[in-house]
């Protein structure tokens, strides 16, 4: 079994048009809710070997306020495709995750992220919110098994649920 842990950045800011989309910030809300799921994944001890993150901006900074995360990863990788992937390019890179590794966690954008997470599991759930975080369980022994409705969802948490 393998776990995999989706997180889609933090919301951002669209304040100043002329910033490329790869280069946006995150707004002033975008910077609340990290260090908010951030307790969250501390509470949960929430520990992956692996880190794979977009280097987007706004997924780097989601990262730095998810320091529970990098506390406890082996390794933090930058993947540019993750930036604009789709679903099988997302399945590709995590089929590239080497077998030793039993917990990775990916930081991207939609749509590839909700793609995926339905890919994984065949369940159609809306599409995930800015800062939520999915865990699947994976029915594999090795990443390159990866396949359409190969997991089931454990956890589904974003900052609005915390907020109570």
């Amino acid at each position: 079994m393998k776990r995999l842990t989706l997180i889609r950045h933090a919301k951002s800011s669209w304040l100043d048009m002329t910033i490329d989309d790869f280069d946006r910030p995150l707004n002033s809300r975008g910077e609340k809710d990290g260090p908010r799921m951030n307790s969250w994944l501390k509470k949960h001890d929430i520990c992956p070997e692996l880190i794979l993150c977009s280097p987007a901006n706004r997924a780097c900074q989601t990262l730095t306020a998810l320091s529970h995360l990098t506390k406890h990863a082996r390794e933090t990788r930058f993947v540019d495709d993750i930036y604009e992937a789709s679903v099988f390019s997302l399945a590709a890179i995590i089929q590239a995750i080497p077998v030793t590794i039993n917990h990775a966690v990916m930081i991207g954008h939609n749509p590839g992220l909700t793609e995926l997470s339905h890919y994984l599991t065949n369940e159609k759930s809306d599409r995930m919110v800015t800062s939520a975080l999915l865990i699947f369980e994976l029915t594999i022994s090795q990443w390159s098994d990866i396949a359409p409705n190969c997991g089931s969802t454990l956890t589904q948490v974003w900052p609005k649920l915390l907020k109570k």
